[in-house]
């Protein structure tokens, strides 16, 4: 999803067996290549301290209230 600055990812996982081939580590490197093509240059990786995310980061800071709105276009 591209917000205001960048991206909000959520990175789905995979199986154990694709493990060799760093399925996330390609997903990751794939989204930041678009971000950065886009000239936008924050990417969230959204809750939690995983350490993968910190792998990828130079800062951080918490976002404290996110609201979304459903709606149907006329």
């Amino acid at each position: 999803m591209v917000c205001a600055n960048g991206f909000v990812n959520w990175n789905g996982g995979f199986l154990a067996e694709a493990a060799a081939w760093s399925p996330g580590t390609a997903l990751l490197a794939f989204s930041i290549k678009e971000l950065i093509a886009m000239g936008l240059y924050e990417y969230d990786f959204g809750e939690g301290d995983e350490v993968y995310k910190s792998r990828w980061t130079n800062s951080s800071y918490k976002v404290h209230e996110l609201r979304l709105q459903m709606g149907i276009a006329a």
